[in-house]
């Protein structure tokens, strides 16, 4: 579990970092079919939202990482934090791309 530890955490930070830049209205990270049909007074808080989700996929993957690396006695856990916040946010991204955009996908 030292690898996974240590993979997830790599990752956690990366989403991290990319849950500031959104959250600072970055959304150009997006690919254009996401974001082409967001009104320009919609941007900042579609970027937030965005930012608030990757956050919350980011400190799932940051806790799990830590856990495994501390205790590999806690393997269920640090799954379970693992895909509990991925899938949540996951969600939570797609809804908000259909709600600014209109739709996921064209």
């Amino acid at each position: 579990m030292i690898i996974y530890g240590i993979i997830v955490l790599t990752v956690g930070i990366t989403i991290l970092i990319l849950s500031i830049l959104f959250f600072l209205g970055h959304i150009n990270l997006l690919h254009e079919y996401h974001r082409t049909n967001v009104k320009e007074e919609d941007k900042l808080i579609f970027g937030r939202k965005i930012g608030i989700s990757l956050l919350i996929m980011s400190i799932g993957m940051l806790s799990s990482g830590a856990i495994a690396l501390i205790n590999s006695a806690l393997d269920t856990l640090a799954l379970i934090l693992l895909f509990v916040p991925l899938f949540i946010s996951i969600i939570l991204i797609v809804v908000t791309i259909i709600k600014y955009n209109g739709k996921f996908i064209d």
